[in-house]
Order: C-alpha cells, then sequence, then structure tokens
C-alpha cells in the first residue's frame, strides 16, 4: 500500500478544522479517582471548543469536576485529530441557545430533551496526523494558539 506524502501544515490545519466542523462522534479520555476512562460521545465544534452533552452523573463528567483535564480524539487511527484541553461542566441552561439549536441540527438529536450537563472542552494543544510520516509536525495548536495563522 502506497503511503501519500505528509500534508504541510496549511492543508493539515485546513483538512482538521473541516473534521472537527464535519465530524460527529468523538472519544472522550479522562482520569480520576477510580483510574482513566474512556467513552464515545457526540459533539459539536464552536470554533474554539468542543460541546458534549452528557449526564451528570456520568463517571466521565464525575472525572472532569475532581480534574479537568481531557483528551478528546477525533477521526480514525489513519486520520486523526486530538484535541488536548481543559474541561468546564455547565448546566444545559448556562450554555447559549444557538448552541444547541447548532448542536441538535448537526446531531439530529436536542440534547436539552435528555442531557443534563454541557461540557465545554478549550483545546491547549491539537495534533493531526494520518500515517507514520506525518508524525513530525503534527502540532496545529499550542497555548491554545494556533500555528501558522
Amino acid at each position: 500500500m502506497s503511503v501519500p506524502p505528509p500534508r504541510n501544515l496549511r492543508t493539515r490545519l485546513a483538512d482538521s478544522r473541516a473534521r472537527l466542523a464535519e465530524d460527529r462522534d468523538c472519544w472522550v479520555a479522562t482520569a480520576g479517582p477510580q483510574g482513566p476512562w474512556m467513552i464515545p460521545l457526540s459533539f459539536l465544534w464552536t470554533a474554539d471548543a468542543l460541546v458534549l452533552a452528557t449526564d451528570r452523573d456520568s463517571r466521565v463528567v464525575k472525572d472532569l469536576l475532581a480534574q479537568p483535564v481531557v483528551r478528546v480524539g477525533v477521526g480514525s487511527t489513519r486520520d486523526v485529530v486530538i484535541v488536548h484541553g481543559r474541561a468546564t461542566v455547565l448546566e444545559p441552561g448556562d450554555v447559549d441557545e444557538a448552541i444547541w439549536e447548532a448542536y441538535a441540527h448537526k446531531l439530529g438529536s436536542d440534547p436539552r430533551s435528555w442531557a443534563d450537563a454541557a461540557v465545554l472542552v478549550t483545546p491547549e494543544r491539537i495534533q493531526a496526523w494520518r500515517e507514520e510520516n506525518e508524525l513530525q509536525g503534527r502540532d496545529l495548536m499550542e497555548g491554545g494558539r494556533w500555528l501558522g495563522d
């Protein structure tokens, strides 16, 4: 199988932003008193944060309340975007209605009817790669700032 050449920063930024805007599901990894935890959740990308809807009693929310650091994987192992960030757990009513409307439109499910917690993930670091030849240069955001912008 032929591996395509590595993408330049501009292309990788565009591809990763498109993946964040268009993909629907992600893997959310947390750590808490019971150890590491990973769970699939749907998400909305708002251009500066990931929005997740879930249950306040879920282990992911309990972990994030104790330790608000999170890693989120979007895509497949051969085309992945990894978001490392800080999580803020909110009541659904504390999230702008336009965000919930966009979430419901994108995912076909309105979390205001079933979720009792919202998690906002503010990225501090974003990485992306497809194959081994893209591991070098995989950083797209550092310190909350996009590289190359």
